[in-house]
């Protein structure tokens, strides 16, 4: 062998090992990675009772964790990354947590409220679930502004249910409604019931936000900041359910999850103003309005699931829904012999072409008239009962028809596969859950990133950037919530945030495609940062003799009374001194 082979042959033998070695890491690598991005449905739900504080609980971010402790900072920049290399891969883990989150809420609970181990995730019994010892508005926001206590008791949950959640526009309120009722095929409301946990309503009380004299003492030195999550204790969370009345053949069907309750069915009364927010429309409380009827127990079903989570890695709250999924469509392989498919969807009828031409449409008002002037809101009462639909001269006067639904924006295909997933492990474990569908999961892609004003020629940025975080997706709306957001093409204007703008600004007249988006929504929440006054500072009451209160907004996320994106503040909470100001001021 000559000298330069030689060299050749002892060089290599000398490089061999640190080759050898590069390639080690490599594949150690490589598999690790692999090993994080697909994990498999077993091992996403392997504690299903168990509720994720934060999108870090999953296993993708086990490598930044000791002992229990989040190196948060690692964990925050690995999940950045990942967003800016990999989108669909970062939507999947978001996916992921929302569907473990709505499986442990929906999760058997024992007395105490915690979840029940002892018990599958497929054995509802007839036993409360984990979300049911939560709070809701009503009883937290008390009439008065009264001191609310922490029931952590189903029971309390259980006749205060409101349909046609909505704001009554009015000279004082600049703020266009919210929705009106959703009526099903078979002409019944869709009702609708929010809850918190203990930590949200803990800083509710701590901070004097149940009450509207209390946040305006807040508004002056304080920004409301919901709490996030710790690695030993959760954030602040926000639910919202929507139910419809079920039928003998869709409770045969055991496709829902079924709750036997009480329903307040809304009556507007004729005494109250246009300019006041009927009391009904604040609490649904049969007691607030004396002409709503308190009907007997109800077979319900579960239909739609918002879930809003503030937490370490998204400032700007995870926004995830869910919904059944024969809301607007049939998935024919989803029957068998236990679980027979329905003669046609919940909130469509595909067996009559004509209804799309309305579909998404608020009804008429149908409430009676008021010292001869024309109806003002929507009455319940006429679609209380069963209805023959195809006998329309037998139904009540001032019936609504059923509202034909179009979901315009459909889960994404990655959450689409995170959702077949999710269903065939429901599947395995015989469990109702399995009947429904993840909608998509919002969250901040770059927290820290700004909000683009909008104003002529701004659009699309300005709706893609609204608000704070560079929000994905930029639209997610629940049929059985958003049925009267889904507008698709529509001036883009209205949907982008203009209270930045300055007074000469034209507002953005491009033409976009849009619904909107959860947290689109809830940017614009407020608190009451003061009540109306003369140039003399006197108070100026209502045509009730109530004082009107002033809200801010989350605007610039700046001093300007935002409600940190929650719409319980504005919308909930009532005055201790309705008609003057505190004694002593």
């Amino acid at each position: 062998m000559s000298l330069d082979r030689q060299a050749i042959v002892s060089r290599i033998i000398r490089v061999l090992p640190v080759v050898v070695i590069c390639f080690y890491v490599i594949s150690i690598t490589l598999r690790a990675s692999d090993e994080r991005t697909s994990y498999s449905s077993s091992m996403w739900f392997a504690k299903p009772a168990e509720l994720p504080k934060d999108v870090f609980d999953l296993p993708y971010f086990d490598n930044y964790r000791v002992g229990g402790k989040l190196d948060l900072e690692k964990a925050q920049e690995e999940l950045e990354k990942l967003s800016n290399d990999d989108l669909p891969m970062a939507q999947q883990l978001f996916d992921i947590f929302a569907w473990r989150t709505f499986i442990a809420l929906n999760s058997p609970a024992l007395p105490n409220g915690e979840p029940d181990l002892s018990r599958s995730i497929g054995d509802f019994g007839n036993g409360p679930l984990v979300w049911e010892f939560w709070q809701q508005p009503s009883d937290i926001f008390l009439p008065g502004g009264a001191l609310p206590k922490w029931a952590n008791s189903p029971d309390h949950t259980m006749d205060h249910f409101k349909a046609g959640w909505r704001q009554t526009p009015s000279v004082n309120e600049g703020k266009q409604a919210f929705s009106g009722p959703l009526i099903d095929q078979q002409g019944h409301w869709v009702h609708y019931v929010s809850l918190v946990n203990q930590k949200e309503f803990d800083y509710l009380i701590q901070n004097g936000l149940y009450y509207l004299e209390g946040q305006e003492a807040f508004s002056k030195k304080n920004q409301v900041r919901f709490p996030v999550n710790t690695d030993t204790a959760y954030g602040a969370i926000e639910i919202k359910l929507a139910w419809k009345q079920l039928s003998a053949e869709e409770i045969a069907s055991h496709r829902f999850l079924m709750r036997d309750l009480r329903v307040v069915s809304y009556r507007p009364s004729c005494s109250t103003p246009p300019d006041a927010v009927i009391p009904a429309h604040k609490s649904g409380n049969a007691a607030d309005n004396k002409t709503s009827q308190r009907t007997p127990n109800k077979t319900l079903g579960l239909i739609g699931m918002h879930i809003a989570m503030r937490t370490r890695s998204s400032p700007q709250w995870i926004w995830s829904t869910f919904e059944q999924i024969d809301n607007t469509r049939l998935d024919l392989t989803s029957g068998d012999d236990n679980h027979k498919l329905p003669s046609h969807p919940s909130l469509a009828n595909p067996d009559n072409p004509d209804t799309l031409v309305g579909a998404n449409l608020l009804p008429d008002y149908n409430s009676p008239s008021c010292n001869g002037k024309p109806p003002n809101d929507w009455d319940e009462t006429p679609n209380d009962g069963d209805h023959d639909l195809k006998k329309p001269e037998a139904l009540a006067p001032g019936f609504l028809p059923p509202i034909e639904v179009l979901r315009l924006v459909p889960p994404p295909q990655g959450t689409e596969r995170v959702n077949l997933e999710a269903q065939t492990f429901l599947k395995s474990k015989n469990s109702v859950l399995r009947f429904y569908e993840l909608d998509g999961t919002q969250w901040p892609k770059h927290p820290k990133s700004p909000a683009v004003a909008g104003g002529e020629g701004s659009a699309p940025e300005s709706i893609i950037r609204k608000m704070p975080g560079e929000m994905v997706p930029i639209y997610l709306t629940n049929a059985t919530m958003e049925t009267y957001f889904q507008k698709g093409f529509q001036v883009a204007g209205p949907l982008e945030q203009d209270n930045r703008l300055t007074s000469n600004a034209l507002t953005d007249s491009k033409m976009v495609f849009a619904t909107e988006s959860c947290v689109g929504c809830h940017y614009s929440a407020g608190i009451c940062i003061g009540f109306r006054r003369d140039a003399v500072g006197k108070l100026i009451l209502d045509s009730h003799g109530n004082k009107i209160p002033i809200y801010g907004e989350n605007g610039n996320d700046g001093l300007n009374g935002n409600g940190n994106f929650s719409w319980l503040l504005q919308l909930e909470a009532k005055a201790q001194y309705p008609k003057s100001d505190p004694i002593g001021k």
